[in-house]
């Protein structure tokens, strides 16, 4: 088993609970390319190659400490993220949980743990007292650990495939546009999201998160209330209809027309559950 070292600790995986799988982390998606991480945050503090081959890249991002894991069948893909420390940015936490929140908070939002283990000295097998291992990883996919009765770290792992639920997406990923919550919108947009206009074709090149703050062509298409997706009404959807594909994700595709705006919306079924694949824009 790989571990991480957080100061003198081994951050360790168990098995859990939380029948919620997350995909976003420090703003950054699993399966995205561990290529942007890197160009974005410089150059790494550490970077440690397993045996097993597995490959952790850490870096210190202002006042948070972020760890990404690649595993030796893909080692251009973010297989887990780890953040570490007393805070992070607004939408870079696990949801509703930041560094630094309570371990009541945790529970009360996550639920009980399937298990909790105080921490030992890899060294002596000493008990740690006032650090402890919260695990969420038999229904879920993270662990926390507990520091002084604080959040100090979170980890979170590709172990499974989310289930797509429902058969139309849309309404779903409206409402959650609406709410302008960028860690909401981020889960449920593909991490190989791209937007097609013209010959220009854009792909995300940050963090989830991050491009929806301050990617123009992103903004635009998500959050122009003249015609992008926050102000879309029934009337404006023209049609909707499933796209089957080989050797690519199938989904549902609708057609928007927003005045002189004409532009679909694909829905993929994926390993994250339904998320926003594609736009394109068609010819005004």
């Amino acid at each position: 088993m790989r571990v991480i070292i957080t100061s003198f600790i081994i951050l360790l995986s168990f098995t859990a609970l939380s029948n919620e799988k997350f995909m976003v982390l420090y703003g950054y998606k699993l399966g995205q390319s561990l290529e942007i991480p890197m160009k974005k945050l410089g150059k790494p503090i550490k970077v440690q190659h397993f045996k097993d081959g597995f490959v952790s890249v850490a870096y210190k991002d202002k006042d948070t400490y972020v760890v990404f894991e690649a595993r030796p069948q893909n080692k251009d893909v973010i297989w887990s993220i780890q953040i570490l420390g007393e805070s992070n940015p607004q939408f870079h936490g696990l949801g509703d949980i930041n560094l630094g929140d309570t371990e009541a908070r945790v529970i009360k939002i996550l639920g009980k743990p399937d298990s909790s283990k105080v921490a030992k000295d890899i060294y002596t097998g000493q008990e740690m007292k006032g650090i402890r291992y919260l695990s969420y990883y038999k229904k879920s996919n993270f662990s926390i650990e507990i520091r002084n009765k604080k959040v100090f770290s979170i980890k979170m792992i590709m172990n499974s495939h989310r289930k797509p639920q429902g058969i139309s997406p849309l309404n779903g990923f409206l409402k959650t546009v609406k709410e302008k919550n960028y860690y909401k919108t981020a889960d449920k947009i593909s991490a190989f999201f791209s937007i097609i206009k013209e010959k220009e074709k854009v792909y995300i090149s940050d963090s989830m998160v991050n491009s929806l703050m301050s990617n123009e062509a992103l903004k635009d298409i998500l959050y122009n209330e003249k015609y992008g997706v926050v102000s879309i009404k029934p009337k404006d959807i023209i049609n909707a209809s499933m796209r089957m594909q080989i050797n690519a994700p199938s989904g549902m595709v609708y057609y928007i027309k927003k005045g002189k705006k004409r532009y679909d919306l694909f829905f993929a079924r994926t390993y994250e559950g339904w998320v926003l694949f594609q736009v394109i824009f068609l010819k005004e």
